[in-house]
């Protein structure tokens, strides 16, 4: 079976009503019902009333194990990305994507245990990228290659790149930079989440062994909850010479809820 990946851009858990609402999001979630998520501006802050640390909530919320990846950190206060996961944990780190003089960016990549596959008890070994990428051109670009290097160093195991690009058209220069083979899709719009035109969050797979379309999850509470909607691909882990065929299949829901 493929695993279900997703990205979500949650803007500090404030919706498009400019209600403060964490619950909404781990709504949101539960409709997805992945087994990896990519989360872009988490937030832990002191004076935010009720839940003022997003990170360890959405963990407790959700029952996933949970990589913290804030690019922003001061005394008090903490801001970025989070990997959560279904799948075993076996090894994760940050990447620093800053580039100087602009905001702070940074990478979430771990390595999870994906299964055998085949009920041999095997180890099934993806490495997964959790990005939030700048809002410049010439910074993304530099980013897209220290991104392209994570790639390169892969050797034999699956990696799937996933998270807020930024990018408001087809970015010829990150193709390159991650090389080839990448797996990727044509991206759905996924900002605003009220009237979706901008393709700004992305999931690609190398080698390329996503099973259908990559899509936005455009529910009405998903509308609601951020100003970004998710952005989900189910994706087979399988070598480069047994990848699927690119041809769409159908997107099923499935029936599996995360606690609320």
């Amino acid at each position: 079976m493929p695993l279900r990946f997703a990205t979500y851009n949650i803007h500090s858990c404030i919706g498009n009503d400019r209600a403060y609402d964490p619950a909404r999001i781990v709504g949101v979630l539960a409709e997805i019902d992945a087994d990896v998520v990519g989360l872009q501006e988490v937030a832990a802050r002191p004076e935010i009333a009720g839940i003022p640390d997003q990170f360890a909530y959405l963990a407790e919320q959700t029952g996933m194990t949970a990589v913290a990846g804030p690019n922003i950190v001061l005394k008090d206060s903490r801001f970025g990305n989070v990997l959560l996961t279904r799948r075993p944990l076996l090894d994760s780190h940050l990447v620093d994507l800053s580039v100087a003089p602009y905001e702070p960016r940074g990478a979430v990549v771990a390595d999870l245990d994906a299964g055998d596959g085949d009920g041999s008890g095997g180890r099934r070994t993806v490495r997964v990228v959790v990005a939030h990428l700048g809002l410049r051109v010439w910074e993304r670009a530099r980013q897209h290659a220290r991104l392209g290097e994570i790639v390169s160093a892969r050797g034999d195991v699956p990696v799937v790149i996933m998270g807020d690009f930024n990018s408001w058209w087809p970015d010829l220069s990150a193709m390159r930079h991650l090389g080839p083979p990448l797996g990727w899709r044509r991206s759905p719009a996924s900002f605003p989440a009220h009237l979706p035109f901008l393709a700004l969050d992305r999931i690609w797979a190398v080698p390329d062994t996503i099973v259908g379309r990559v899509r936005a999850h455009a529910s009405r509470l998903a509308r609601q909850a951020s100003d970004h909607l998710p952005v989900v691909a189910d994706i087979m882990l399988r070598s480069e010479a047994a990848a699927v065929s690119k041809e769409t299949t159908p997107y099923r829901p499935r029936q599996r809820m995360i606690r609320s």
